[in-house]
């Protein structure tokens, strides 16, 4: 049985890989992933796992690593009073400025501005 995504059709064994290899990363955020890692790791080729992450996710796996670790970080910085550079670190970056910088470009504003933001919306809007 083939799942379709837009034209093109993965296997059912290669979406549970995918899935399998999603769970991993969400996972594991706080660890600098690389592609030869999770090669080594599902026992599938480099280009494979890049081939893929570009039909099931619709973007290449470093951007989709990038935007999980982004997604949770901004999760803490709304959940959580830690400071800017332990949620970085949280989520595997030892700098801060690169963190702000990834932050920011999928985000599209700084950690700080993004907390200020959701926590001010919080307060205006209690139902959230």
């Amino acid at each position: 049985m083939k799942i379709e995504t837009d034209t093109v059709q993965l296997s059912d064994k290669e979406r549970q890989l995918i899935e399998r290899i999603d769970a991993y990363i969400c996972e594991n955020l706080e660890e600098k992933i690389s592609l030869s890692y999770l090669s080594s790791r599902f026992n599938i080729s480099g280009t494979s796992i890049k081939r893929l992450f570009k039909l099931h996710h619709g973007e290449p796996v470093y951007t989709y690593i990038r935007c999980k670790k982004m997604e949770e970080a901004a999760r803490l910085l709304v959940e959580t009073g830690d400071s800017i550079l332990a949620i970085a670190g949280m989520v595997g970056y030892e700098n801060g400025s690169k963190f702000a910088k990834a932050f920011h470009d999928v985000m599209g504003m700084t950690p700080k501005s993004y907390r200020e933001r959701k926590r001010k919306e919080c307060v205006n809007d209690p139902n959230e």
